[in-house]
């Protein structure tokens, strides 16, 4: 087999485990936040550990560049590409989140918790 076509799919196949890794990672997080919604309710989200923030916050800053640098390379299976897709859509629900309950708007954090319960991927 020609080696550029043998690193070529090595490659494929390393890109489709990260996405994979990465969309695992967000669908458990939105899951996590659904359950603490049930759980504690718009009055008391801050009381998980950790909190809608800090899971937030560490999608911010471990899946989101990878998810970018990915899309910035633009070779990946279409599969891949859908689930980054569903990734940037589940962390920027999750941002609504932190927002609303940053400006104490209980209908925004019910909209947002209502379109992550209807997700057919996260139930």
């Amino acid at each position: 087999m020609d080696p550029v076509l043998d690193f070529r799919l090595s490659l494929d196949a390393l890109i489709d485990e990260e996405v994979k890794a990465a969309y695992e990672d967000v669908i458990q997080t939105c899951n996590k936040i659904i359950y603490h919604s049930n759980t504690y309710g718009f009055q008391f989200m801050h009381m998980p550990d950790p909190n809608v923030h800090q899971m937030s916050r560490t999608l911010d800053e471990m899946v989101v560049p990878i998810i970018d640098m990915l899309v910035a390379r633009g070779n990946f299976s279409p599969e891949s590409g859908l689930k980054m897709v569903n990734i940037k859509q589940y962390v920027l629900h999750i941002r609504e989140l932190t927002l609303a309950l940053d400006n104490q708007d209980k209908a925004a954090f019910d909209r947002v918790v209502s379109v992550l319960k209807q997700e057919a991927m996260l139930i």
